[in-house]
């Protein structure tokens, strides 16, 4: 069924994780530009928000919840490799200070709104 509970908690997963990886690229072109541009964070944001659609794309192919902490260890995981991969290939910074940050910020974020769910569903 198209709107099931799972297909509407993929969805949501989708969402959220669109909405945390826009709120990364936010923060970090801020913090390294000094101003926050639509252009700026979109620039930043590209190769991991295409990165994300990949993981949640695989996801959907397998058939896995996509709320799940595992789904989610994979889709943090696609992100960064494949955000910073994107980078590389396009021309744009990859520093190890960079790749350190995005890979806490998107550990932090991914999973720990997944892992905070599970344990509100275990309640």
């Amino acid at each position: 069924e198209t709107n099931s509970p799972s297909k509407r908690a993929d969805t949501t997963a989708i969402g959220i994780d669109v909405g945390l990886v826009i709120l990364f690229a936010a923060i970090g072109y801020q913090t390294h530009a000094n101003e926050l541009t639509l252009n700026g964070v979109a620039s930043t944001a590209w190769p991991f928000l295409v990165s994300l659609l990949v993981a949640h794309s695989l996801l959907i192919f397998l058939r896995r919840p996509a709320a799940h902490l595992l789904s989610g260890a994979a889709v943090w995981l696609v992100t960064v490799i494949g955000g910073m991969a994107l980078r590389q290939l396009t021309g744009d910074g990859t520093a190890t200070a960079f790749i350190v940050v995005a890979t806490l910020f998107n550990a932090t974020t991914l999973l720990g709104w997944r892992a905070g769910a599970a344990l509100i569903a275990r309640r």
